[in-house]
C-alpha cells in the first residue's frame, strides 16, 4: 500500500508544480503587455521620430528627414551600424525602420542603405505579411547583415 500512496503524492506534487508554472506564465505575460508597456513603446516611437525628423533638441546624424525630403546620405550613414543608430536614437528597444508609399506599399530602400531587407534596424526583426483574411502570408527581414 505504501507504493500506491507514494505514487499519488508524486502526482499531486507534479500537478502542483504544473499549476504553479501556468500561473507564473500568465502573470509574466500579463505584466509584459499591460498598458504601461504600450505607453512605453509609444513614447519610444515618438522619440525615434523626433530624431529622424531632426527636431531642434534631437538633431543628429540620424536626422535624415529634412523638411519633406529624405537626405539619402544621412539615411545611408544612419543605416550603416545598428548599434550606433540605437545609441543615436536613444533607444532601449529593437526597431525596424522602413518606408511606405501613399498606397501603403513598402518601398525598397536597399539601394540607398546598402543593406538587404525592407529597411534598416535590428537584423533579427522581421516584417510580417498578412493576407486579406489576416492569416500569415510570409515575412521579410528588416535587414540582413
Amino acid at each position: 500500500m505504501k507504493k500506491a500512496q507514494s505514487w499519488s503524492v508524486d502526482i499531486m506534487v507534479a500537478a502542483g508544480v504544473f499549476i504553479l508554472g501556468i500561473v507564473l506564465f500568465f502573470y509574466i505575460v500579463e505584466r509584459n503587455v499591460g498598458p504601461d508597456k504600450l505607453d512605453e513603446l509609444i513614447d519610444e516611437g515618438e522619440n525615434i521620430m523626433g530624431v529622424i525628423q531632426g527636431s531642434a533638441e534631437k538633431d543628429n546624424e540620424c536626422s535624415f528627414i529634412l523638411g519633406n525630403k529624405v537626405d539619402k546620405e544621412r539615411l545611408r550613414g544612419c543605416a550603416a551600424n545598428y548599434n550606433r543608430t540605437r545609441i543615436l536614437f536613444d533607444s532601449g528597444k529593437d526597431f525596424c525602420i522602413y518606408f511606405k508609399d501613399s498606397q501603403g506599399n513598402v518601398l525598397n530602400v536597399s539601394s540607398i542603405t546598402n543593406k538587404t531587407g525592407i529597411g534598416f534596424g535590428a537584423p533579427w526583426v522581421n516584417y510580417t505579411i498578412l493576407n486579406e483574411t489576416g492569416e500569415l502570408f510570409g515575412f521579410l527581414p528588416c535587414m540582413e547583415e
